[in-house]
């Protein structure tokens, strides 16, 4: 079993998934709960080891699991924002992907004022200079939810550095695995989000993926109320479209990823989606087009509620939403309407990650819409609601750190009695032709 090396980075865990499934093997995110306060090479109180991060160590860290993969050599390669979509896509073409950035914590002992946002601009402002100056190529982007993420923030400063080119670690694992003619996929995922330019290569994103607006976080709207100390965030008005720096990814690393393959002559394809569930939808329909008419109906997975290898051994056609929000939900709809349209028995295995906010669907409302949907249906992970206060803070760790393994680990044992191992090849030109299908635009330049 592996385990995500970062174990508060969603990126790290798909990125095991998509390793772990060309063994048949499961992804858990069961992790020590030391790591999560313990210092590590992810982790850091003090200012020390902050003043020598290297982006490259640290992504030779988070990719040392490609370790058990040595010898081996593929046909496809993928680079794109790590996700449980891309790690089924990854799946289909036998093979694992790249995220597009690293993740480190600056942690404080103390507690931090949450809605302060300019003591957290300032405090990013100084890390974030101590990290550029040993490093290049990167953005580094302090992401700060203060009601998605409002238990992380009391302690926790995330920041995610944004790789612009492929550095060295990248460039030996693609040496090392790709064949001589492989083909090296870069899905660029352009969700829009605002970042604040606090200095140069220095951002601040504030609010996240969900079903609140950037202008609702900024204007601190009606329902955000209840949710915050009666705060304004007025922040600089030097502020860039950019995209949201969990989900999405930039052209400027593409472009580098391009410029390798040229160089060393592999063939280079740009997957381009607006939102990282257009890459749910588009893996649903490789693996319905890999396997029909043997398909058992649906996986439907949501954050970390995911097995990559649970949908390939079960041939439960695979359907990852990112968070548990009415926006994410409504575009869900629609996308499995179109699915419910093939030849797939209405039936689904349904994992529910636990989160809070206004935005949040409840658990009653979260049931509702999968029974409208299909005839059979199979509720799992986290089925109460959970909070940030009192007892429903309590629920809310109980289902971070068992709820969610357990669905994975049933679902996966489930698998392991189908243990469908027949393998099913698309060649390049149908996977293309699903991606435009699917609405993707794909380019080779």
């Amino acid at each position: 079993m592996l385990y995500p090396k970062i174990p508060f980075e969603s990126s790290s865990f798909f990125l095991e998934s998509s390793i772990a499934n060309l063994f048949s093997d499961k992804a858990s995110p069961r992790v020590p709960i030391s790591n999560y306060f313990i210092p590590n090479k992810f982790l850091f109180f003090s200012n020390l080891g902050i003043k020598t991060l290297k982006s490259e160590n640290l992504t030779r860290y988070m990719l040392s699991n490609l370790n058990f993969l040595r010898g081996k050599k593929f046909d496809n390669l993928l680079i794109g924002p790590g996700s449980g979509a891309l790690a089924h896509i990854s799946s289909s073409l036998n093979t694992f992907f790249l995220p597009t950035h690293t993740t480190f914590v600056k942690a404080s002992l103390r507690t931090l004022r949450v809605d302060d946002a300019n003591s957290y601009i300032k405090s990013c402002s100084k890390i974030a200079k101590k990290v550029l100056s040993n490093n290049s190529d990167v953005d580094i982007v302090l992401h700060y939810d203060p009601i998605h993420d409002r238990a992380l923030l009391k302690h926790w400063l995330v920041f995610r550095i944004k790789y612009l080119s492929l550095n060295k670690v990248h460039k030996r694992i693609i040496n090392h695995f790709l064949k001589k003619e492989g083909v090296l996929f870069y899905f660029e995922n352009k969700q829009p989000w605002p970042w604040h330019r606090i200095n140069e290569h220095v951002w601040f994103q504030l609010g996240g993926y969900g079903g609140l607006s950037f202008e609702e976080y900024q204007g601190v709207s009606e329902r955000l109320v209840p949710w915050v100390d009666g705060v304004s965030w007025r922040l600089t008005p030097n502020k860039s479209l950019m995209y949201d720096s969990e989900w999405g990814s930039s052209k400027e690393f593409g472009d580098s990823i391009r410029e390798f393959c040229n160089e060393h002559g592999y063939s280079f394809v740009r997957i381009k989606s607006e939102h990282i569930m257009d890459l749910s939808f588009f893996a649903a329909l490789v693996f319905y087009e890999m396997y029909k008419p043997r398909v058992n109906g649906f996986l439907i997975e949501n954050f970390w509620a995911h097995s990559a290898t649970a949908a390939q051994l079960s041939r439960l056609v695979p359907y990852w939403i990112p968070w548990p929000d009415c926006f994410s939900m409504l575009k869900a709809r629609k996308h499995l309407e179109k699915l419910l349209s093939l030849s797939i028995p209405k039936t689904a295995r349904i994992g529910r990650y636990c989160a809070t906010g206004p935005d949040i669907m409840n658990v009653k409302h979260w049931e509702g819409f999968f029974k409208l949907l299909f005839d059979k249906v199979e509720f799992y992970g986290a089925v109460e609601d959970v909070g940030f206060k009192g007892i429903s803070a309590v629920k809310h760790l109980i289902a971070d750190l068992f709820s969610i393994p357990n669905f994975v680990d049933h679902i996966y044992k489930l698998s392991k009695i189908i243990n469908d191992k027949s393998s099913r090849t698309l060649d390049l030109r149908a996977f293309l032709k699903i991606a435009r299908k699917s609405g993707l635009v794909v380019k080779h330049r």
